[in-house]
């Protein structure tokens, strides 16, 4: 009976950490979409710079994630149909421990990527 509770209890830890795991990186997935959409929203309304764009994208992340980001910018880019937009781009390693809250690998966790373009206005 004590055999079969250990290998029980194993296994539900494993599947609880694991999805401790991935909740923290959804939700920091979430943040990061949240914080180029912002950005970019900034960036589009008229008269907007990707230098405000930048600047309000990295103040909606919140440090640990500032810190993790190897990219965190608003660019001017042009849609397919030529008209001018902004790109909002958050890109944080999955080997960063801002995205990995474990030091172990239960599960393979992405790159948390989060893209945003939006028509400029004017």
């Amino acid at each position: 009976m004590l055999a079969e509770a250990a290998l029980v209890m194993i296994l539900l830890c494993m599947v609880t950490l694991g999805a401790i795991q991935y909740g923290w990186f959804f939700y920091c997935l979430h943040t990061a979409t949240n914080a180029a959409r912002q950005g970019a929203r900034v960036a589009a309304v008229l008269n907007g710079t990707p230098a405000d764009g930048t600047a309000a994208l990295q103040n909606a992340l919140f440090p640990l994630l500032q810190a993790a980001a190897t990219t965190s910018e608003v660019t001017d880019t042009l849609d397919p149909s030529g008209r001018a937009c902004v790109e909002g781009r958050v890109i944080i390693p999955k080997t960063s421990s801002a995205v990995r809250l474990l030091p172990i690998s239960l599960l393979p966790v992405p790159d948390c990527r989060a893209v945003v373009i939006m028509a400029k206005e004017g």
